[in-house]
């Protein structure tokens, strides 16, 4: 009785595991972009790249004048 409760228990980690592990790997994956939409404008890259928080607000407003 003891060991098919610990084979139970060990059983239920291992699909823990394997759950975490998919839903980290499905975080890795780049989001793809629909191939029939049109391009991002320099201001939408810009706007994106500040929302990620890959610039500073310095920077951003720095490159928004040089688009202009």
């Amino acid at each position: 009785m003891i060991i098919m409760g610990f084979g139970g228990m060990m059983l239920f980690g291992i699909a823990v595991l394997f759950a975490v592990v998919l839903f980290l790997q499905d975080l890795s994956q780049p989001v793809q972009v629909a191939k029939n939409s049109p391009p991002l404008s320099p201001r939408q890259i810009l706007d994106q790249r500040y929302a990620n928080g890959e610039i500073t607000q310095e920077q951003y407003y720095s490159m928004i004048n040089q688009i202009k």
